[in-house]
């Protein structure tokens, strides 16, 4: 599949936003998991 280099940064574009997207979520799991540990820790 040959693409044009606007098709090309296109995509790009979409493949980053959705990346940082996916961080963001794994980010605020890490942080709720570690809030309910600490949480029923000194429970």
């Amino acid at each position: 599949m040959s693409w044009t280099p606007e098709q090309l940064e296109a995509f790009l574009v979409r493949r980053r936003r959705r990346n940082v997207a996916i961080a963001v979520v794994l980010a605020a799991m890490v942080i709720l998991f570690y809030a309910i540990t600490i949480g029923r820790m000194s429970a």
